[in-house]
């Protein structure tokens, strides 16, 4: 057996690190996409929240979306 040889990995190995990041950045420009959007906050929240989404990656963007649901809901409401 040759020493430089390596064992083939499935293909899988390789397409879900790729759908992970793809995932990753679907969710980061949803996140920065609606904070922009929209007249829910002054400027000063809208570049504190975009910072919070760029700085804490995927947690950020996470956070995002559940006060974004409540911030809609509560608005609707009233």
């Amino acid at each position: 057996m040759d020493s430089n040889s390596e064992p083939q990995l499935p293909a899988a190995f390789e397409i879900i690190p790729w759908g992970v990041c793809l995932l990753y950045i679907a969710l980061l420009i949803a996140a920065l996409v609606t904070i922009h959007r929209g007249g829910l906050l002054s400027a000063t929240e809208r570049l504190v929240w975009t910072l919070i989404v760029i700085f804490l990656p995927i947690f950020g963007a996470i956070l995002w979306f559940v006060f974004f649901r409540s911030k809609r809901r509560s608005r609707v409401s009233s």
